[in-house]
């Protein structure tokens, strides 16, 4: 039985690799990471009620979204030489469904029929939409908070989330945002957690450290996803 865990710390374009444990029955994993609609002008703005951010979504990939692209492709690149007796599925998971969470007012759904040439992708509408509930619970819970996770990785993401608002960002909208934000990524780690995306998720960490952790926040040690840290 090939051990994933050393094999996968080995290839150069891994960072860290955690939560991957042997699993004897195993022949295939979902390999999935999510990238962002693009959005028009300079991105999140104040609503005109000044309640909350918005953000009006553009029809085609966001700049970063093709770097996390590319850098996947490099990453099986390497997968591909080792000749491992296990398969690997790629699933490219639109987050489309940002506009439903992330904003006190509706706003249009983005475009999701995008195709990514040699690999799966999927629009995260549906499975957030039927997840609402569990959404108004983390955004309540707070799991993020919960013991075992590194405070300072948290505030960490704050912060680096506090650079994409506007300059001005009253500290009501702020607060609000992050905390819709961060439930966000951990109904992320709940939905993959339930096979929506296929079976045997491994995360492919192509955002900051910080996200795939709030994306595990929910989930005890033992029950965590794991997690292939790109660099």
């Amino acid at each position: 039985m090939v051990d994933l865990f050393e094999a996968m710390r080995k290839l150069e374009s891994v960072e860290e690799v955690s939560f991957l444990y042997p699993n004897p029955d195993a022949k295939l994993y979902s390999l999935m990471f999510f990238i962002c609609p693009q959005m028009k002008g300079d991105g999140f703005k104040l609503n005109e009620h000044r309640t909350g951010l918005t953000a009006i979504y553009g029809e085609e990939f966001s700049k970063s979204a093709v770097e996390r692209i590319g850098r996947v492709r490099a990453f099986m690149s390497e997968v591909k030489k080792m000749e491992l007796d296990v398969e690997f599925r790629i699933r490219v998971i639109l987050a489309s469904a940002d506009p439903l969470i992330l904003f006190p007012f509706p706003t249009p759904r983005p475009k999701d029929d995008f195709k990514v040439e040699g690999m799966d992708l999927r629009s995260n509408y549906g499975a957030v939409n039927s997840s609402l509930d569990k959404f108004v619970e983390f955004c309540h819970s707070k799991p993020w908070k919960g013991k075992g996770v590194p405070q300072k990785i948290v505030e960490e993401e704050k912060d680096r989330l506090r650079t994409f608002m506007p300059r001005g960002t009253p500290r009501n909208v702020s607060d609000d945002f992050l905390d819709r934000t961060l439930a966000g990524f951990a109904l992320d780690g709940y939905i993959i957690k339930t096979g929506f995306f296929g079976e045997n998720p491994i995360i492919l960490g192509v955002e900051t450290r910080g996200v795939s952790i709030l994306q595990n926040c929910s989930f005890p040690r033992e029950d965590k996803l794991p997690v292939i840290l790109l660099k």
